[in-house]
């Protein structure tokens, strides 16, 4: 098999796992963890350093936390799809205190 064979067949083959994985139940997708460590890692680092430099989550609950309980409820696909269009609809229209769960 050439290089680039072989290069397809395991991309081939991480799509298929990927496919597999997302069909789970969202509390048995390894995807939905690895996002959840993702945004605990980000909650732990870079959250508390946010309101220094005069950035604030116009959401309650915060916007990490939408997108850690979307993913846990949802699952990684539909779950990051609704973090994602949360964080879209932040900006200076939106009123602070604003909530909404997911």
């Amino acid at each position: 098999m050439s290089p680039r064979a072989r290069k397809w067949a395991v991309v081939l083959a991480l799509l298929l796992l990927l496919a597999v994985d997302l069909s789970r139940p969202a509390r048995s997708q390894v995807t939905a963890r690895l996002l959840v460590g993702a945004i605990n890692v980000y909650q732990a680092t870079l959250s508390p350093l946010m309101p220094r430099i005069g950035v604030q989550c116009r959401f309650r609950p915060s916007c990490s936390r939408y997108g850690e309980a979307a993913i846990r409820k949802y699952g990684a696909l539909r779950g990051t799809a609704k973090a994602f269009w949360r964080i879209a609809r932040c900006g200076p229209w939106t009123p602070a205190g604003t909530v909404d769960y997911p």
